[in-house]
């Protein structure tokens, strides 16, 4: 079982895979939103236990679920997610997670001690 977010008006799907998965509008995120509303670094989603949760990063438009801005909530299958112009649907998949797969903010963290500051960020909120 994996998950995954739908693009609601287009379609696209971005499979949920590794640990982290960063959303916003810089070109190193590894969802990639171009629209003004929506921050550079926007928000992160975290493999949590049980699937997946999504955190704000503080940005000035904010994260929504279901309609209502949160900071940080666990995702159920079908809730619809809102960054800006855009929403997404939190799905559920017959794929696997592969469990030797490294996200970009895994390779970064290597190089650049990117888990220090999520630690950082962890510890603000």
């Amino acid at each position: 079982m994996g998950f995954r977010l739908k693009n609601i008006v287009d379609g696209t799907a971005y499979p949920l895979t590794g640990l982290l998965k960063q959303v916003g509008r810089g070109h190193d995120c590894d969802i990639v939103l171009s629209d003004l509303k929506v921050s550079r670094l926007h928000a992160r989603l975290e493999k949590a236990q049980t699937g997946w949760a999504v955190v704000d990063l503080e940005s000035t438009n904010g994260t929504m679920v279901n309609g209502t801005r949160v900071k940080e909530k666990l995702l159920a299958p079908g809730d619809v997610i809102g960054w800006g112009s855009f929403s997404f649907k939190f799905e559920e998949t017959d794929e696997s997670d592969p469990a030797d797969e490294a996200t970009r903010v895994e390779e970064k963290a290597e190089s650049t001690g990117l888990f220090g500051r999520l630690s950082f960020w962890k510890r603000k909120r």
